[in-house]
């Protein structure tokens, strides 16, 4: 769809590999649509890792170890300023924060135990 960020960043990526032009053949459907073409074509495409951590048991995708350029993501906790503090607004943050560190040590430590090529 044009103008939808998915669709600029793999814009950005192909040119950083110095892919010019580029056409999207398939739109639309679910990840899962997605996930079963590629098992049963010769396709290669380019996932978040997040994805790809997401199906590591299923056996049945590989990665390859290419470093891409990757925009920078935030996520944000939106408060009013002069808002009294709400003591489940605060637990609900910490809640979040927390199980973001979580997940970044999970996928980390994922990362070093892989062993690319096989």
């Amino acid at each position: 769809m044009p103008g939808s960020p998915l669709r600029a960043d793999l814009h950005a990526i192909l040119l950083s590999i110095g892919v010019s032009e580029f056409n999207v053949r398939y739109a639309g459907g679910s990840l899962l649509s997605v996930l079963n073409y590629l098992h049963e074509t010769d396709a290669l495409t380019v996932l978040p890792q997040s994805v790809l951590f997401a199906f590591r048991q299923d056996g049945r995708f590989k990665t390859l170890p290419i470093k891409i350029p990757q925009p920078q993501r935030s996520l944000g906790i939106l408060t009013l300023r002069d808002a009294p503090r709400q003591p489940a607004s605060d637990k609900l943050t910490k809640f979040i924060v927390q199980r973001f560190d979580d997940l970044r040590a999970v996928i980390l430590r994922h990362e070093n135990a892989v062993i690319w090529g096989t």
